[in-house]
C-alpha cells in the first residue's frame, strides 16, 4: 500500500467514524471498537502499538483525572460553589459563570464542570438559561488551555513527546497562552452576549413522585433562604411546598426563610432523592425510621388492599410492611401536604424504603403490586466528602510540584508521570 493509498485510507476511516458517532451517539464504545479493528486490520497500527497505548501515561491520567471528576461531582462542593455563580444582574452572572466555568475546568474534566452548573442554570429564575448556556460551554472549553491537565488533548500530545524522546511539557508551559486565550475569547463573547437567544421555558406539570422532607433541630438550613440553601437548583427535584404548621406556601419563593419543624415538599425523578441527604438536619420519613434510601422498591396499591382510604399514619404502615414511604405518585392528580396525611386510593404509586423483612412479609402480594426496585443515585457521605477533597488537592498540588521541579528532559520525573509520582508520595 503506497503512502497515499495509506493517507486516503486514514482519512477515510476518520470521516466515517466521524459520521457513525452522529448516527450511534448512543454507542461511541462500538464505534470506536470498530474503527480499532479497522486500523489494526489494514494493518494502520501494529500490535505493540496498541498494547503500549494501554499504558500511555497521559491516557492513564487522563483517565484518572476522570476518576477524580467523577467523586467530587457526588460531593455538594461543586454545588456549594455553583450556588452563588447566578445573581440578580446579568452581566455579573455571565462573568461568574464564564470565570467559574473556566478556573474549574484548568484542574477537573470539562463534562463534569459543564454537567454540575446545569442544573443551577436552567432553573435559575433571573435569566433566561438560553443566554447562560453559551458562556458555560466556551468558559469550559478555553479553561482547560490554561493548565496540561485542562485538556486531554495537551496530556496525550505530552506523552507523545515523551516517548519520542523531548522533554516533558511543563505543568504551567500553557498558562500564559491560555489566560490570553480566556481573556480574549471571553471578552469578545462578553461584548457578543446581546446576540445570544432569549428564550423561556414553557413549564409544564407532569404527575411526579411527591417526596416529604422534614427540618429538624439544629439543621444548617434553619434561618436561611431557600435560594442561599440551594434548594432550588437541586437536578430534577423541585421545591413545591412548604408545610409549616397548618399554613401550606406555595408557590414557594427564593427568599422564603427556612425554619425548624418545617416540612419541604418536593416533586420530582425519584431516583435523585438521596440528593436531599447532602443537606444537614433535612430528613424524610424512611431516614426517621432507620431504613436507608439506597435499597428502595416500587409499587401499587391494590384495590383490595387494607390502605385504601386510610392514612399511612393510621393504617400503621411500617408496622405492617417493615417498610417506609419515601415518595407518592397519583395519576392525572396532584398531591399536596404530609405524606403520612394523605388518604390512599387504588393505583397510587408508592416507593419505599424497605427493610430486611420486607419480602418475608406474607401480606405485601395481598396489598400490592410489585414492580421493580428502584436504583437511586450515589451520594457520598461526609467523612467521604472530605477525603475525596482532600485525596484529589493532595495528588493536584504534589503533581503541580512534581511538573515545577523535575529536571528538564528526565522523562521519568516530568509529563505525566509527575502526577503519578505526586499520588504515591502520601
Amino acid at each position: 500500500m503506497t503512502e497515499h493509498s495509506t493517507a486516503y485510507l486514514v482519512i477515510g476511516l476518520f470521516l466515517a467514524t466521524i459520521a457513525a458517532l452522529i448516527r450511534f451517539q448512543s454507542r461511541p464504545e462500538r464505534v470506536f471498537g470498530l474503527l480499532l479493528l479497522a486500523l489494526y486490520g489494514f494493518q494502520l497500527v501494529s500490535t505493540s502499538q496498541v498494547v503500549s497505548s494501554f499504558a500511555n501515561l497521559g491516557v492513564l491520567t487522563l483517565v484518572l483525572l476522570m476518576v477524580c471528576s467523577l467523586a467530587l461531582e457526588k460531593t455538594k462542593l461543586l454545588r456549594v460553589v455553583a450556588n452563588y455563580v447566578i445573581h440578580v444582574s446579568y452581566r455579573r452572572s455571565w462573568l461568574n459563570l464564564f470565570a467559574f466555568s473556566a478556573i474549574a475546568s484548568s484542574i477537573l474534566n470539562n463534562t463534569a464542570v459543564v454537567s454540575t452548573m446545569l442544573a443551577p442554570t436552567r432553573s435559575n429564575t433571573y435569566h433566561p438559561a438560553s443566554k447562560l448556556l453559551i458562556p458555560l460551554s466556551y468558559g469550559a472549553i478555553l479553561g482547560g488551555t490554561l493548565t496540561l491537565v485542562g485538556t486531554s488533548t495537551n496530556l496525550i500530545v505530552n506523552s507523545m513527546m515523551i516517548e519520542a524522546g523531548y522533554a516533558s511539557i511543563g505543568f504551567f508551559d500553557f498558562t500564559l497562552v491560555g489566560i490570553a486565550l480566556v481573556v480574549g475569547c471571553g471578552a469578545t463573547l462578553f461584548l457578543s452576549s446581546a446576540l445570544l437567544p432569549s428564550r423561556t421555558r414553557k413549564t409544564t406539570v407532569i404527575s411526579d413522585y411527591f417526596i416529604d422532607t422534614k427540618v429538624t433541630a439544629g439543621s444548617e438550613l434553619i434561618g436561611r433562604s431557600i435560594e442561599s440553601n440551594g434548594l432550588r437548583n437541586l437536578e430534577s427535584l423541585f421545591l413545591v411546598e412548604i408545610q409549616r404548621g397548618k399554613q401550606l406556601i406555595s408557590p414557594v419563593t427564593p427568599h422564603e426563610v427556612i425554619q425548624e419543624n418545617d416540612r419541604l415538599l418536593f416533586s420530582g425523578d425519584i431516583k435523585k432523592v438521596t440528593l436531599l441527604e447532602q443537606f444537614s438536619g433535612l430528613v424524610s420519613f424512611a431516614n426517621r425510621n432507620g431504613l436507608p434510601l439506597d435499597n428502595l422498591s416500587e409499587v401499587i396499591v391494590r384495590p383490595e388492599s387494607v390502605l385504601v382510604g386510610k392514612t399511612l399514619k393510621r393504617a400503621g404502615f411500617r408496622a405492617l410492611f417493615d417498610a417506609a414511604v419515601v415518595a407518592i405518585k397519583r395519576d392525572g392528580e396532584p398531591i399536596s401536604g404530609k405524606l403520612g396525611e394523605v388518604v390512599l386510593r387504588p393505583g397510587d404509586f408508592l416507593v419505599l424504603a424497605v427493610g430486611d423483612d420486607f419480602k418475608s412479609r406474607h401480606n405485601i402480594s395481598k396489598n400490592f403490586f410489585l414492580l421493580s426496585g428502584v436504583e437511586t443515585e450515589r451520594t457520598l457521605t461526609k467523612q467521604q466528602e472530605y477525603l475525596a477533597i482532600f485525596w484529589f488537592w493532595h495528588r493536584y498540588w504534589a503533581s503541580c510540584c512534581g511538573y515545577c521541579t523535575a529536571l528538564p528532559g528526565d522523562a521519568d520525573a516530568t509529563g505525566s508521570a509527575a502526577f503519578f509520582k505526586g499520588a504515591d508520595s502520601q
